[in-house]
């Protein structure tokens, strides 16, 4: 097992994280404090890079270099869309990270809508688990009471978007982001001709930045210990 593997292991150590207050104590939202106390997105982003992580796909797509496209967008609107499915056959780590510490993906997330300016947040949980929506939005919820989406030293909320939770497609289709574009837009799930990825135009037309649980979760750490710490 290398180091990178063991970067959850404080947040593992106990039963399923199901109070915000539990993971502020295991160190939790140290990421997100840093990000907006610094104000510095850019800084995020060569955070990324130098850190090396790619998605957590079958792709293994640079992660720095996939925000850093949707980031130099112009476009007023951008999505960030979740997609929480493991399609993989015989692959659960998404769904199991979820249900075991949802708060570390939840984290990633809000550092990245904060990071990339993003206008619209969606995460689609898998069909066989429906009641995971109604369990994400009631931790949104108890972030909102415990003050974490307001700018650091003052009592005004952040200009976050409000997430919607819906339900995925229920296949797999082997990374092809059309499909999920085409399937988010309720058309057949079929990968569309483009002249860009959706990174550039994707769901409604504007950047969509399509990612994962697993990646997702490993934002906050590097964001909290820097880009050098998660690439040794």
């Amino acid at each position: 097992m290398t180091g990178k593997d063991l970067v959850f292991f404080p947040f593992f150590q106990r039963a399923r994280i199901s109070q915000v207050s539990e993971y502020l104590e295991a160190g939790g939202f140290t990421g997100w404090r840093k990000a907006i106390l610094e104000n510095r997105p850019s800084a995020i982003l060569k955070t990324l890079k130098e850190s090396g992580l790619r998605e957590r796909d079958s792709t293994g797509f640079p992660t720095g270099m996939k925000w850093e496209l949707l980031a130099s967008s112009s476009s007023p609107g951008k999505y960030l869309v979740v997609k929480i499915e493991d399609g993989e056959p015989g692959n659960a780590k998404d769904i199991w990270l979820m249900e075991k510490c949802p708060w570390l993906v939840l984290e990633g997330a809000l550092i990245a809508v904060w990071a990339l300016r993003i206008t619209g947040l969606i995460f689609l949980v898998p069909q066989n688990r429906p009641f995971m929506a109604a369990q994400m939005s009631e931790l949104w919820n108890q972030m909102l009471k415990a003050g974490l989406l307001k700018a650091s030293g003052s009592d005004e909320p952040l200009n976050l978007p409000v997430p919607e939770f819906r339900r995925g497609m229920g296949v797999f289709t082997g990374n092809e982001e059309t499909d999920l574009v085409e399937f988010l837009e309720g058309r057949k799930i079929c990968g569309r001709a483009r002249s860009h990825f959706p990174i550039l135009e994707g769901y409604k037309n504007l950047p969509t930045l399509i990612t994962n649980p697993e990646t997702l979760a490993n934002v906050p750490l590097i964001v909290a210990n820097g880009g050098d710490w998660f690439a040794k």
